[in-house]
């Protein structure tokens, strides 16, 4: 298998380092530096770069950290009136995430409204604050790359001949926007390899979703789940 059909997927840059210290340790750094050893978000950032400069369009900048608290700290005391605590940013920023890792919308988000008031409107506000500065999120680079991948059959088919093998590391704590993602991408071929463990998915907050996991011979026709009990 050439090294270059490979991508080897992880949950962290330095976790994805690792991985290609480690592969290169056994078969040497001239193959380690062919296999694209990444993280499904640097994926989908290239996705998106990609595609932008494909169609001529001016790609969204990642709004930082510090910027991004602030954002949710206005929010909140909009529907609030009142200074959010570090636990109130802590919970809304948990909620934006879940939803965009589960790929919730509309009624779905009013549904957990039960435990959060305002979140749907809140939600709303600080996804057309970003989109009012041409920005987005760490989570929003999945969700433009798993709209490209379903809208434009030609970057799908780019990447699915690019990446003929693929391999998912940490599998419990892949999200289901992610392998939304790499079923797409897998699809092609069906060369599909992920390592995880159920019981090990410590990301719930973040909507791990561990269940793909569980039903991966369902979703994957002619898989097979080899068990390491020993």
């Amino acid at each position: 298998i050439a090294p270059e059909s490979i991508l080897a997927i992880t949950y962290n840059n330095s976790a994805a380092n690792e991985m290609r210290e480690r592969f290169s340790s056994l078969f040497g750094r001239n193959i380690g530096r062919r296999i694209d050893f990444r993280t499904i978000n640097s994926l989908s950032q290239l996705i998106h770069t990609d595609y932008c400069r494909k169609t001529d369009q001016r790609s969204k900048t990642l709004i930082e950290e510090k910027e991004r608290k602030k954002l949710i700290r206005k929010i909140f005391k909009e529907y609030y009136h009142k200074y959010a605590s570090e636990n109130d940013l802590q919970k809304l920023s948990s909620a934006i995430v879940y939803i965009k890792n589960m790929m919730l919308a509309g009624k779905q988000i009013l549904d957990i409204e039960a435990d959060y008031l305002h979140l749907n409107d809140m939600y709303n506000a600080y996804q057309s604050a970003l989109d009012k500065q041409n920005q987005m999120d760490f989570d929003d680079q999945m969700i433009f790359a798993l709209k490209i991948l379903r809208e434009d059959g030609d970057a799908l088919h780019s990447l699915q001949q690019r990446y003929k093998y693929i391999c998912v590391d940490e599998a419990q704590d892949t999200s289901k926007i992610q392998h939304a993602i790499i079923a797409l991408l897998a699809a092609g071929t069906g060369n599909l390899f992920m390592v995880g463990d159920e019981d090990q998915s410590i990301y719930g907050f973040r909507a791990a979703y561990p269940e793909a996991l569980l039903s991966f011979e369902k979703k994957h026709s002619g898989a097979k789940v080899l068990l390491m009990e020993e």
